[in-house]
């Protein structure tokens, strides 16, 4: 360009500067002011000439200073060749403090070089202000709370906002993580859809029909979701974005806050849960007396699901003649009346039944509830439960007499014992003598029947204590099998047992004797001569299994789910020389539910039968 064009430019440029109100001025390598507009003092030093200032160091001639201000970028911008932009703070004379946003923009010369930078001042003295007050109002604030700016930065990040996700404001202000605590990955925060002035699509997609614009303030946004990442379980929060605008009406930034909303919808579902499950029907009545929603119970009762019922009025179940009584009441009820009375209801199938209806407002809305109560099936229900109360009565009777007889008819028995072994004797002959041991043996086998009856009664009464001691599987086993050797050596039976040593339980010695006595006998009784009888025990972990097998005749499958009920027998030429009543087996069933185990049978008749039982290592 030639000398005149560059004259005739530096004119053009100098009118500018004289005419704009902007803060412009343009500095040399030395930092001298080579022009500046003409407003440009009066902003910061009133009183000093624009012809002073020019020639001067910009630090000296704009704020005033002796030396360089702290921070200043111009020689990075003049040595690299790239604008810069710094925030600066003035202290004022009269206290007061001065607030400026500075652009530096580099000028390049023929061949390149940076020869001039323009500074660009902009006093942003009541937007920091302004921030100051927002940063109070924010910080000062219980409801978590957190501010973007124009470029999508945090400023603000309140303590509870820092409570709410676990994030420290030095973690996130001055980065764009505010939707680090809410989403997997990164992606915008209804904020973020503020400052970018999105349109209602853009909030539609990241929020579906989650959302909606606020009714109390203008621009702001409003939605409930569900942020699985908060807290050991996810949070409910109700979330609310509004711009911030400058004096201007320009969006420079947006506020967010937060309200977590968690207990209350755990409250709202555990209601939802009774609602649905409670064995009242109940049904939701709006304004106009139409229902709102039912549960399961009241579609049960009128034979309608809920989707039919809904939207139906809640006076369409009253039977005709009760209905102008039913409305007349419920529309006059007063407060201090009862909110309850009873009407014919009617169902889909047109049966009607006798109810008792309690309607109700729900605090803090205009929904009603009204609940059901069914006195056709109460009354039958109270027929029923006085029915077994009889029957209990009655039971108990019968328990307390068998108690009682079980007693007295166990008292004659010891003097018959004893005076059966005094006529033993050598007076006596063989015929005498034999008579005398019959007395004693029927003697010994009623006695011991009574006793058996005695046990139950004691059952039935919880009477039954429990002495608790490592109990050894294998001595029991060995104890009883050889107690019973005289009588399976006899009939010529084979007995083998595979129970490993060492396998021991918490339990009662005697009982589970008891339970072993009762199922070796039984197999050897009713084995015939040579059979085989195996006994089992297999140590589980937690618990032992054993069975007791046999060879012997076995239980016709229809008898088999009986076998444990008490006086129960299955008829057979052996049962009938037992003279047994059939109450062994129900007795150590309860043995062994007393230990926390179960027993069980399967059989095969004709060919044997096999008996198990569990047993807890540990005491239940």
């Amino acid at each position: 360009m030639s000398e005149r064009g560059k004259e005739k430019e530096r004119d053009y440029f100098l009118k500018i500067l004289d005419i704009i109100e902007e803060t412009v001025f343009v500095i040399d390598r030395d930092l001298r002011i080579l022009d500046l507009s003409k407003g440009c003092l009066n902003k910061f030093r009133k009183g000093v000439e624009r012809e002073v200032a020019i020639g001067k160091k910009c630090y000296e001639g704009l704020w005033g200073s002796e030396e360089v201000c702290e921070g200043c970028p111009v020689s990075s911008v003049f040595e690299k060749g790239e604008a810069a932009r710094i925030e600066w703070s003035l202290s004022l004379s009269n206290g007061t403090n001065r607030y400026f946003d500075i652009e530096w923009i580099p000028l390049f010369g023929e061949h390149g070089e940076v020869t001039r930078v323009i500074g660009d001042i902009r006093d942003i003295t009541h937007r920091k202000e302004a921030e100051e007050k927002l940063a109070k109002i924010v910080d000062g604030s219980s409801i978590p709370t957190f501010v973007i700016n124009g470029e999508h930065k945090i400023t603000h990040w309140n303590a509870a906002v820092e409570s709410l996700t676990g994030l420290k404001r030095g973690e996130v202000v001055g980065t764009d993580k505010q939707w680090l605590p809410f989403y997997p990955e990164k992606r915008p925060v209804m904020a973020d859809l503020i400052v970018d002035k999105a349109p209602a699509s853009e909030y539609e997609d990241k929020y579906g029909d989650k959302y909606k614009k606020s009714s109390l303030i203008e621009g702001a946004y409003e939605a409930l979701d569900f942020f699985p990442t908060l807290g050991k379980g996810g949070k409910w929060l109700i979330f609310t974005a509004a711009p911030l605008k400058d004096s201007e009406g320009t969006v420079i930034g947006a506020l967010e806050t937060l309200q977590d909303i968690t207990e209350q919808k755990e409250a709202e579902e555990q209601s939802r849960t009774i609602f649905e499950h409670v064995l009242t029907p109940l049904y939701l009545i709006d304004e106009d007396e139409t229902i709102t929603s039912v549960n399961k119970e009241f579609e049960t009762l009128s034979g309608y699901s809920r989707e039919e019922v809904v939207g139906k009025k809640w006076t369409e179940f009253v039977a005709p003649e009760d209905l102008e009584r039913v409305i007349e009441y419920h529309h006059n009820w007063k407060k201090e009346e009862p909110p309850c009375f009873g009407f014919k209801f009617v169902d889909r199938a047109g049966n009607t039944r006798e109810v008792r209806v309690c309607i109700e407002p729900i605090p803090g809305g205009k929904i009603k509830v009204a609940s059901l109560m069914d006195l056709t099936k109460l009354k039958r229900e109270e027929e029923l439960c006085a029915i077994c109360e009889e029957l209990k009565e009655l039971d108990d009777m019968k328990k307390n007499f068998l108690n009682a007889a079980y007693h007295e008819l166990r008292s004659p028995l010891t003097p018959i014992v004893g005076y059966a072994s005094l006529l033993k004797c050598d007076e006596l002959g063989d015929k005498q003598r034999d008579y005398v041991s019959n007395i004693e043996k029927y003697a010994e086998q009623l006695r011991a029947q009574i006793n058996r009856m005695l046990e139950l009664a004691r059952i039935d009464g919880g009477e039954i204590a429990m002495t608790l001691e490592d109990v050894s599987i294998p001595e029991i086993v060995n104890e009883v099998v050889k107690s019973f050797k005289p009588l399976w050596n006899d009939k010529e039976q084979t007995i083998t047992t595979h129970v490993s040593e060492g396998i021991e339980v918490r339990g009662d010695k005697q009982k589970i004797t008891a339970i072993f006595t009762n199922l070796i006998s039984n197999a050897i009784k009713y084995t015939y001569e040579g059979g085989r009888i195996n006994i089992m025990a297999v140590d589980r972990g937690e618990d032992i299994r054993v069975c007791v097998s046999d060879t012997g005749i076995g239980i016709p499958e229809k008898h088999l789910p009986k076998i444990f009920e008490r006086f129960y027998m299955v008829n057979t030429s052996l049962t009938r020389k037992s003279e047994s009543l059939g109450l062994g087996l129900s007795i150590i069933r309860e043995y062994v539910k007393l230990h926390g185990g179960r027993i069980w049978a399967t059989s095969e008749h004709g060919k044997g039968s096999k008996f198990f039982f569990t047993l807890p290592k540990k005491e239940k």
